[in-house]
This record gives C-alpha cells, sequence and structure tokens, in this order.
C-alpha cells in the first residue's frame, strides 16, 4: 500500500510539473508551435506557409517574432521583410506599418531546410489603443505547400487545395528548446485572432 501511495504521489507531482512547465500557456498567450509541412522533412525542402486573420481599426502597435530551421523569408501583405537563417536567430520585426487595420491580412513565409531537423515558429502581437493584446501563432491552422505559384504572397490568393501545417513540436520542446521567451500578458487582457475563410478559386 505504501508503495501504491508514493507512485500515486510520483505520478500526480510529475503531472503537475509538466502543466506548470509548458511554454506560453499563461493566461491569454496562446501557445506558439513548431510547424512545416510533415514531422519527416526532407534536405533541401522549401516550404510556402500562409495564414489569414482580421484586425480591429484600432491597432497601436504590432510585432512579428519569427525563427526557422534552417532559412525563413517573411512577406506580411506581399512586403518583403527579408530572409534570416539560423534557428538560433530570432528575428523580431515592427510590422504596423504593412497592416490593413479594420480589415483582412495575411503572412506569409518561405522555409528552407538545409537537413536534418526542420520547423518555422512565428509570434504575431499586436496591442490596441486600449491595451488589449491580439496574437496569431504558428499552429494547424496555418496552410502550406511545397509550390508557390505565382501570387502566393497575396492576400487573395486561394488555398483551397493547401493542406493545414504540421504542429512538430510545442516552443520549448527539443531539438530547439525556448528560443521564442513566453511573453506574460498583463490586464486587461489578450485574444487569439481568428482565421479568415480563403477567397473563393477564380
Amino acid at each position: 500500500m505504501r508503495h501504491l501511495i508514493s507512485t500515486l504521489i510520483l505520478i500526480l507531482a510529475s503531472a503537475y510539473c509538466w502543466a506548470e512547465g509548458v511554454p506560453g500557456q499563461e493566461a491569454g498567450n496562446p501557445a506558439t508551435g513548431w510547424i512545416w509541412k510533415s514531422k519527416t522533412p526532407a534536405d533541401g525542402e522549401k516550404v510556402f506557409f500562409r495564414r489569414e486573420f482580421e484586425l480591429p481599426p484600432n491597432v497601436a502597435s504590432a510585432t512579428i517574432s519569427i525563427v526557422c530551421d534552417d532559412w525563413q523569408h517573411l512577406y506580411v501583405n506581399g512586403v518583403d521583410l527579408g530572409m534570416v537563417g539560423g534557428w538560433t536567430t530570432l528575428k523580431v520585426h515592427d510590422v504596423l506599418p504593412h497592416l490593413k487595420q479594420g480589415g483582412r491580412n495575411v503572412i506569409t513565409v518561405e522555409g528552407r531546410n538545409n537537413q536534418g531537423h526542420a520547423a518555422l515558429a512565428l509570434r504575431f502581437r499586436a496591442t490596441l489603443k486600449d491595451g488589449k493584446k491580439l496574437h496569431v501563432v504558428t499552429d494547424g491552422t496555418w496552410v502550406c505547400s511545397t509550390e508557390a505559384p505565382d501570387g502566393w504572397r497575396n492576400l487573395d490568393f486561394p488555398t483551397e487545395s493547401w493542406p493545414k501545417a504540421v504542429v512538430v513540436a510545442k516552443m520549448g520542446d527539443a531539438p530547439w528548446g525556448l528560443v521564442m521567451p513566453v511573453e506574460v500578458e498583463q490586464s486587461p487582457g489578450a485574444a487569439e485572432l481568428t482565421d479568415t475563410p480563403p477567397p473563393a478559386a477564380k
């Protein structure tokens, strides 16, 4: 009986520690995932990612934090924000000038894998004039493709045939670790931006 009780205590303690230690789970702060086309990336593979979302008209500031194993090329509403390599190199962009306030927006990323592991992690964070925080993070709502037809970075590009991205790990998991530090939200709270349906194919 004593052995059974000890075992149960260890199990409960482990579960508590795991729940407490999951990065990005603070209230109002959605967890950033590492995403790719699949959990078995190919050497030299390129994957093209998209995420559309709606913004209210009262955004005061907005940033994107992004990192990729091995290279990423970021665009916001078609604006080229450059390419950066290295999965330990977290790049932060001020994207407020490139947003369409009170309307639909799109973040697109070209990810490149040299060899071995591959994944993209991104967090879009907007602060409204009333102090509320809004987020878009890499998760299973993103779509991706290994092909990049003309116009793939445009807002009105149809993506019905693009599959959902695969979440290969949570931020903080091996082999990458906590490359993107957790941001703890303060009142008056935060919300994750909802996706918008893609336009119908012409």
